[in-house]
This record gives C-alpha cells, structure tokens and sequence, in this order.
C-alpha cells in the first residue's frame, strides 16, 4: 500500500518546486512517490543524454538504446493521460534552477529528497545542507592557486567521491562563479556514488547547469563501476573528452580512474 502523503509547505516564491510536488503526487496514484521520483530520475537523466551530439550517440548505440527502452518501458507503466506529467515535472525543475539558483548553485533535487523524507527510508543517507556546501566552496574556490591552475591548463577539476545530490558540487561552482571564474567553461567535475540515484539526480542538475561532468555509478572505496558513465551535454559539446582523457582511459575497467595528483585542483579528495 502507497504510504499517505504529507502535505510540503514551501516559502512563497518557490512556486516550481511547489508545481513539482504536486506533480508527482498526481503521478503516485497506484505507488509510493519514493518510486516515482526514482521513475522520474530515470526519465530526466535519459530525455538529457540524448541532448549530446550524434557522434556521441554512435560511438554509444547499444548504450543508448538499452537507456532508452528503460526509458520507454518506465513510462509504459503509467497510465497514458498521466505520462505527461513527467515533462512537465522536468519543466518544474528547470524553472526553478533559471528562477531561482542563477549564480547560486543549488541542490534542488537533494533538497526536495529530504523534504520528502525519502532519506529516512533510503539507508539512512542525510545530504550535505546546501548552506554548508556552498560556505565550504566560497572558502576554497579563488586565490593564488586556483588562478595560476586555470593559467596553466585552463580549468581545474574537482573530485567528489559520494556526491549524493551534488550539493558540493554546486557549492564549490557557486564560489568559483562569485571568485570571478567560469565554472561551465573552467571546472571539471567527476562525481561518483554507490546509489544509482544519487548519479543521476547529479547528472540531471549538472546537465542543466551547464557543467561539464562525468558522473559515475561507482563504489569509490573499491573502484568498481557498475554501469557506463554519464556525460553531461556540455562535456561532449565543448570537447572535455579531449581535455580529460588521463581521467577516462579506465572507465570500462573495475579500477579507478588515476589522474596525476598535482592535476586534481581543489577537489574533494584531497582537501577534506
């Protein structure tokens, strides 16, 4: 039985997350809205790959078109005149990225994670609060170092072994953006996360943000990744795949990715 939802009050002038609520209430009306978030996640994260260029597209085909039947048979199980709720939770989302985060890098998706009280039913995860995610990038993004980093070779990478929503992510891109630098032109970001639903959610809003991003399905403690990676739309578009190929030569493998230590800038590995 669908567990009865709890009404979410938000502060006036968060109307899209508002409309993004009641839009998947609207959708769990045969199962639990944990599973149509997690349908959701699905949905968004394929619709946005598929964005990527066409020689991306060849050079991933059975990729591609396994995502894509997942995809399809996700949306299958609903009813047809509800299907179309999903594009317009999408719209939700991206209203409230262009509305209300420009400049201010926000974990929306996390945030509404934990609004939902998904993270008491989900292995006893709890999100970085963005506040701290974001005090924590506005002291390590910038300087002297950061500076003669982006000199040298033009961006600086940052890793983040257990991204869940992206909530560091976002944080150190809200201060580099607020230190005067470019992070959809001058960061890399490879993320990774043992639930499947933590990359995408990071997938999603880094896509949308316009960072470019790997984002992997992977335990970071051991190295094994279980699916092929996700690239973000301006990762494949603006050529990142040239500028970081030390970091993808073993993306198909179970070990690691090895980038020389002094090219990881700032990240969180070797900071925290």
């Amino acid at each position: 039985m669908a567990r009865k939802n709890k009404k979410q009050e938000y502060p006036e002038g968060n109307i899209h997350r508002k409309n993004f609520i009641e839009l998947l209430n609207k959708l769990a009306y045969d199962r639990s809205r944990w599973n149509v978030f997690t349908d959701f996640l699905q949905i968004a994260a394929i619709t946005l790959s598929n964005v990527n260029d066409p020689a991306y597209l060849n050079a991933f085909k059975d990729i591609i078109e396994e995502r894509n039947k997942r995809c399809k048979s996700v949306i299958d199980s609903y009813r047809k005149d509800s299907q179309e709720l999903f594009q317009q939770m999408l719209y939700e989302l991206v209203e409230e990225l262009e509305t209300y985060c420009h400049g201010n890098y926000t974990d929306v998706l996390g945030e509404v994670f934990h609004d939902l009280n998904f993270q008491n039913e989900w292995q006893g995860q709890f999100f970085t609060p963005q506040n701290v995610a974001t005090m924590a990038g506005m002291m390590l993004a910038g300087g002297p170092r950061m500076e003669a980093k982006v000199k040298q070779r033009g961006f600086v990478t940052f890793e983040e072994p257990c991204c869940g929503g992206g909530a560091m992510i976002y944080g150190f891109a809200a201060g580099m953006y607020k230190a005067g630098f470019n992070p959809c032109q001058e960061l890399l970001i490879v993320a990774r996360d043992l639930d499947e639903r933590c990359v995408l959610m990071t997938f999603i809003q880094c896509s949308l943000y316009g960072l470019p991003a790997i984002v992997m399905h992977q335990n970071a403690l051991v190295g094994n990744i279980f699916n092929q990676p996700w690239y973000t739309p301006v990762f494949i578009a603006k050529g990142w795949h040239l500028k970081a190929l030390d970091l993808l030569d073993n993306q198909e493998s179970n070990q690691e990715p090895q980038p020389k230590q002094e090219e990881i800038a700032l990240g969180q590995i070797s900071l925290f």
